[in-house]
């Protein structure tokens, strides 16, 4: 099977078991938002921003290396899992120690049995990393799909019960650690795949001389990413948190699950390729075609539907954030380019660049966070968004040049792929500015919006992106309009 045609069998089966996850997610949170408060969300941002900073530190990128070594021996294995035990364990016992000291920094006191319960997702993520990533190394992304939907639907089904039966707070903690738990179960129940426990003194060095730099590369990268969550609850409060957090929280899970069909699929495929100069260059170039048009229209279906989906998933006592996700939905089309950029740089070992620029990122990113929060949760979402933006495009300028790619037609390629809002956005903008808002013209509105959307990528590729038109487009024509027909 040709490296396309495994690339597409990716693709499609990423693209199944996100939509079904997504689904699953999208549920969970219109659930969970009708039953919890403002504080008891931002509370609970908090400590996702604590545990993900710490995971990041505790993993050590153990089962990244594993994917980027090319001839990952069984003592390479050993170790690596022996490590990821050890870190887990460490990690979450200093956590739990900790607490009462880390709530009152980020927050305050009422954070602290929460954290010390939520500390064992430190030890769940980290044992879980090395066997997840054993299964993507064999490209077996249907394996990893399934275990996936099956602890979240459990644990999700569990949570929805606990938010019903008042337990606020610690229904949605319950989900995020009996998901890892019930992941957990699932992977180490496979017959005669647990590594060993074993420690190679010789391949420590190799281990860290990869996950070391991509440790430091993810924690600051994390750091990044959760700095509104670290932050804004002593600059603004929990409630103010709890607010930001709802709409951003909400595009930002349904990115971050969009992206990782590309980088779930892409990481592996690029390990293996790393040597080949020109096998790279060009599946770049063709990556940001192909994911810029997809990332344009995933904004345009946020930004013009926000009133609609903040409604539905939300509830009515937050609809004054519909600003808030508008200005957060530009970010979507950026952070598919950031994450691609990152899997560039893990792909060919690229760890020591990567690393200095994400320190760049986290500089940049709180300058931007700091001087929004002046201007309240709108002013968060605009200086982040803004923050995002410039990442980008310094990500992106490095990678060019190393890639021996001129920046201009890269900038070039990113700005045509944006083509499909040329007319999404014309649609949208008539709605919004000469229609009425009452709830019967947003849902006719979006079924319109669906309806054309399906329209350009099912008849109509050219308007959609001339590398989806070439790639993508004839393998949909073939298998997914003929069995229509049928």
């Amino acid at each position: 099977m040709s490296n396309k045609e495994v690339f597409f069998k990716g693709i499609s089966t990423q693209t199944l078991i996100t939509l079904v996850m997504g689904i699953m997610e999208v549920f969970v949170f219109s659930m969970m938002s009708r039953f919890l408060s403002k504080s008891e969300f931002g509370y609970f941002a908090a400590l996702t921003g604590i545990i993900t900073v710490c995971t990041s530190i505790t993993e050590a990128g153990l089962g990244a290396a594993i994917i980027q070594k090319k001839d990952a021996q069984t003592s390479f294995v050993a170790t690596v899992f022996s490590l990821s035990w050890l870190m887990g364990i460490v990690g979450t016992l200093l956590i739990f120690v900790f607490a009462p000291v880390i709530s009152l920094v980020i927050a305050d006191e009422t954070l602290t049995t929460p954290l010390r319960i939520m500390s064992v997702n430190i030890f769940f993520a980290c044992i879980l990393s090395v066997k997840r990533s054993l299964l993507i190394k064999k490209l077996d992304f249907k394996k990893v799909g399934m275990y996936n939907i099956s602890a979240y639907s459990l644990s999700a089904a569990i949570g929805i019960t606990l938010a019903y039966l008042g337990f606020g707070l610690y229904a949605v903690i319950a989900v995020s650690v009996l998901n890892l738990f019930f992941f957990n179960i699932l992977l180490y129940c496979r017959r005669g795949e647990v590594p060993k426990f074993a420690f190679d003194r010789s391949q420590i060095s190799s281990i860290f001389s990869f996950g070391g730099w991509l440790t430091a590369g993810v924690i600051v990268n994390n750091l990044t990413q959760q700095m509104d969550r670290l932050f804004l609850s002593k600059w603004l409060s929990v409630t103010a948190l709890g607010s930001y957090n709802r709409p951003a929280g909400f595009v930002s899970n349904i990115t971050t699950r969009i992206n990782g069909i590309f980088d779930t699929v892409l990481f592996p495929m690029l390990s293996k390729a790393q040597d080949d100069e020109k096998k790279i260059k060009t599946v770049f170039v063709k990556a940001v075609k192909l994911l810029n048009s997809f990332s344009v229209v995933l904004f345009a279906i946020f930004f013009f539907n926000a009133e609609l989906i903040i409604s539905i998933f939300f509830g009515s006592n937050w609809i004054n954030l519909v600003p808030v996700m508008q200005i957060v939905s530009i970010y979507v089309i950026f952070n598919i380019d950031s994450r691609l950029v990152d899997c560039y740089f893990r792909s060919l070992a690229m760890v020591d660049l990567g690393f200095k620029l994400r320190v760049c990122s986290a500089l940049i990113t709180f300058i931007g966070l700091y001087i929004g929060s002046e201007f309240d949760i709108l002013g968060v979402a605009i200086g982040l968004v803004v923050s995002n933006i410039l990442t980008v495009f310094l990500k992106v300028s490095f990678l060019s040049r190393r890639l021996k790619i001129s920046i201009i037609s890269v900038f070039a390629s990113m700005f045509l792929a944006c083509k499909p809002i040329l007319l999404l956005g014309l649609i949208g903008y008539v709605n919004l500015l000469f229609f009425n808002h009452g709830i019967v013209q947003q849902i006719v509105f979006a079924t319109l919006y669906a309806f054309i959307i399906l329209s350009m990528f099912l008849f109509f590729p050219n308007m959609v992106g001339s590398e989806y038109a070439e790639t993508v487009y004839p393998s949909v024509k073939t298998k997914i309009l003929r069995k229509f027909c049928k």
